[in-house]
Parts: structure tokens; C-alpha cells; sequence
């Protein structure tokens, strides 16, 4: 990427990224916007979106924002995830649980039936 600075005739540029996420509880989730520029290596002039040429706009973001760098960003999403999962893990095991409960009745357990959902003609007396 060649294009001279304005204010010291170089071509010699650092590029860089900056990637907004919005976040839940503190945690970057999802990616929102992804600003890209450029800075001289020699005066720091910085050339930020619209300042830069779109051509090297495309090659700033292919190289700042690849794949491996980007990935970890989305722990906030995997987190979530892990969560959700645990979730409905433990509601099919309390689920398991309360039938294995059922089948198998000890002694001293104790049950709490609604008549009214066994039963139509059922009065509700609650």
C-alpha cells in the first residue's frame, strides 16, 4: 500500500483497526462496526474510514480484522451459549429425576396430585 502523506512526503504506514461489539453484562457479544486508518510511521499523521482511499480500505480490513485475530472477540458469544446449553441440560435432568421419582415410589415419599388435570368432571376446590 503506497499513497504519499500529506504532511511528510513518506510512504512508510502502520494500519489499524478498531471493532465496536455490543455488549451484554460487560461482555463483547456481537460486532457492530469496524473502523480502519492508517498511521505515518515518521510524522503520525493518522488517516481514519473516509480519509483513506477505498482501495486501501479492503486491504487494511483483510489484513487488521483476519479470521485468528477477530475469533477470540466472540468469547462473549460462546459464553452465552455454554449458558444457555447448562440450562437446558439441568431442566432435562430435573426432568429425568422427577420421573425416575415416580416410577419408582420409597416409602415415605410424598406426592401432590391436581385432580383437575387428571380428571373433567374434577371440581377445583382451590
Amino acid at each position: 500500500m503506497r499513497h504519499p502523506c500529506p504532511n511528510f512526503q513518506g510512504n512508510s504506514f502502520t494500519s489499524f483497526g478498531v471493532q465496536r461489539y455490543f455488549h451484554l453484562y460487560w461482555i463483547p457479544t456481537i460486532p457492530t462496526r469496524k473502523h480502519v486508518g492508517v498511521e505515518c510511521s515518521n510524522c503520525k499523521h493518522k488517516l481514519t474510514d473516509d480519509e483513506i482511499p477505498s482501495h486501501m480500505i479492503d486491504e487494511i480490513k483483510s489484513s487488521v480484522f483476519s479470521t485468528g485475530a477477530t475469533l477470540p472477540m466472540y468469547s462473549g458469544l460462546v459464553i452465552i451459549a455454554a449458558l444457555v446449553g447448562f440450562i437446558f441440560y439441568s431442566i432435562e435432568q430435573d426432568e429425568i429425576q422427577a420421573a425416575a421419582y415416580i416410577e419408582q415410589p420409597a416409602v415415605s415419599d410424598y406426592y401432590v396430585v391436581d385432580y383437575t388435570k387428571i380428571f373433567e368432571d374434577a371440581d377445583a376446590v382451590w
